[in-house]
């Protein structure tokens, strides 16, 4: 008969396991009555005090219908005294310029008319655009001799002065 060896046991095996379950049970239950402590305000229940351990759902009811018609007084919030808005700084700015303005805004509307037509239409939206460039700068002119400084109403007129070159070239192509 083969001789059967016997099974070695693992060192660990005959320890007695702490039961887990049990210990996860206790601590749900501490967390869940700690909950319960802090949601009735950290009060004990009058149950356990008052020695009646039953009442009606509709005494609690009551109960509570009374808590919520006469609520704390709290304390009135203190807020900072609104500060009223600032005043919009507004800025003048040279008649000339604001007409220099209208004029290339009016040109670059009928310059962008020229981009998807017929060749004589294109013509027609280019000579239309130039003069009323023309007329912008020479509002620009004007505005400037009186704020040669003014960063903005510069910027206006390197741009102006790009589409009427523009506009020049593409008259003097068409004319050849």
């Amino acid at each position: 008969m083969p001789r059967h060896r016997p099974r070695r046991r693992r060192y660990y095996r005959h320890r007695k396991r702490f039961p887990v379950g049990i210990l996860a049970v206790v601590v749900s239950l501490i967390i869940i009555s700690a909950a319960i402590f802090v949601a009735s305000g950290g009060k004990a229940t009058e149950a356990k005090r008052s020695g009646k351990t039953r009442r009606t759902i509709s005494h609690r009811k009551a109960r509570a219908c009374s808590r919520a018609a006469a609520p704390e007084p709290r304390m009135p919030r203190l807020e900072p005294p609104r500060q009223p808005p600032p005043e919009k700084v507004i800025v003048k700015r040279d008649p000339d310029y604001d007409k220099g303005l209208r004029f290339f805004f009016e040109g670059s509307k009928i310059y962008r008319k020229s981009g998807g037509c017929s060749p004589e239409e294109a013509q027609e939206h280019i000579r239309q655009a130039r003069e009323k460039f023309d007329k912008a700068r020479e509002h620009f002119d004007k505005a400037l001799d009186r704020n040669p400084d003014d960063k903005e109403l510069e910027r206006d007129y390197v741009n102006l002065n790009q589409l009427l070159e523009d506009c020049v070239r593409r008259l003097e192509l068409q004319r050849e």
